[in-house]
């Protein structure tokens, strides 16, 4: 399937002719509009922090199931997506978390899995992550490192992933402010910028970012609001004819912040009427 980003465009003032063939594009690598999901394959963690927009804990079961991560990588296949997170929650606390990794790093080009690093607090665990991201070079590790998580295995987690030669970034001071938490989850405690002034997606490129949670249900938003679908729908493609419609919707609509937007979807008490 040839991708043409014409399909997914959600910006009015793009003034293009709407005749792209990324296949041709010398500008398609710098190209913010391409489809950049979020997978969360469990809400289960080892640290309970005070911001967390997922409500993750020691004491959630949340976990994403073989067939679910089986429908998702046909689900990214079909509708022409290259790239993911890979988030939650800590993906080593699913018990299946190198199978389900597996089936999604075989079917896009780009992984970035998301994690405290308290993996490497373990050596079995920490020789299991480097044994299987070893044998996954398509997958990058960024490292949360701020004032809410312990931080107490981060260092040793950089040290061996750079020791392995595994791709790895570590959150810096200025991404880790107060004013960078989104006001879902716990993260409703604090009213930063996000919650009174601003909207995290916004920025262009972040237009383009949705969650799919452990049942495979899709939302507008990476935080997880606004949910409109299911993968189920689209595991033979038509998806970003429905993400465009979505988007164009979506941003008609007042949001004068983050903080707005959540009380309102809060408001509607139910999940919106999904479209079949």
């Amino acid at each position: 399937m040839t991708e043409q980003r014409c399909d997914i465009c959600i910006d009015p003032n793009c003034e293009g002719r709407h005749d792209c063939d990324c296949s041709t594009c010398c500008k398609k690598a710098t190209c913010h509009r391409t489809l950049r999901p979020t997978v969360r394959i469990t809400t289960a963690c080892t640290q309970r922090c005070g911001h967390c927009c997922f409500e993750c804990g020691p004491d959630r079961t949340e976990f994403m199931s073989q067939e679910t991560v089986e429908k998702i990588a046909q689900f990214v296949q079909a509708n022409g997506i290259e790239r993911l997170n890979v988030m939650g929650g800590e993906f080593f606390m699913h018990p299946e978390w190198e199978e389900l990794i597996h089936t999604l790093a075989s079917a896009v080009q780009i992984i970035r899995l998301v994690s405290n690093g308290d993996w490497a607090g373990s050596k079995p665990t920490a020789a299991r992550v480097i044994t299987f991201l070893e044998a996954h070079p398509n997958i990058y590790v960024s490292l949360s490192k701020d004032q809410w998580h312990t931080n107490r295995n981060t260092k040793r987690a950089a040290a061996l992933l750079k020791q392995h030669g595994i791709v790895c970034n570590v959150a810096t001071e200025e991404q880790t402010t107060e004013d960078s938490i989104v006001p879902t989850g716990r993260g409703d405690l604090y009213s930063g910028m996000y919650s009174m002034f601003h909207t995290y997606c916004s920025k262009p490129d972040r237009k383009y970012e949705f969650l799919i949670d452990e049942q495979g249900t899709i939302y507008k938003c990476s935080y997880g609001i606004w949910d409109y679908d299911t993968v189920d729908v689209y595991l033979h493609g038509g998806f970003r004819k429905r993400f465009k419609e979505v988007g164009e919707r979506f941003y008609k609509a007042f949001v004068g912040s983050c903080g707005y937007c959540v009380r309102g979807y809060r408001m509607q008490g139910c999940r919106p009427v999904r479209k079949r």
